[in-house]
C-alpha cells in the first residue's frame, strides 16, 4: 500500500474503449508495480476493471468489476519521458491483457 509521500502513477494505453494500465508506486527513487488492469473507458471512468498484482500467472488473485474515477487525477505533460522501469511495467501489462 502507498505510504505518505509516495507518488502513485497510472500509465494507461487506450485502443477504442479498451484501456490497459499499470499502477506504480514510486518510493525513494524505486518503482514498484502495484497491479495491472484492463477495463472499458466510459467518460471519465474506467469500468468493468479486471486487475492482477505481480507475479502474473493464472494462479494469481485476479479481481474483477472495479471502477476507476479519473476526474481527481492529474495528467502528466505529453513530453514526459518514461523511465525504463515504467516502460517495462506497462509493456508487461500489455502482454498480459492485449489478446
Amino acid at each position: 500500500m502507498p505510504e505518505e509521500g509516495d507518488l502513485v502513477t497510472l500509465l494507461l494505453r487506450k485502443s477504442g474503449s479498451v484501456v490497459i494500465g499499470v499502477e506504480l508506486i514510486s518510493r525513494r527513487e524505486q518503482i514498484t508495480v502495484r497491479y495491472c488492469f484492463r477495463g472499458q473507458a466510459e467518460g471519465d471512468r474506467i469500468k468493468h476493471i479486471t486487475r492482477v498484482a505481480p507475479p502474473y500467472s493464472p494462479a494469481s488473485d485476479w479481481e474483477s468489476r472495479q471502477t476507476l474515477d479519473l476526474t481527481e487525477l492529474s495528467l502528466l505533460p505529453n513530453e514526459t519521458n518514461l523511465s525504463l522501469a515504467e516502460q517495462t511495467a506497462l509493456e508487461d501489462c500489455l502482454s498480459i491483457f492485449w489478446r
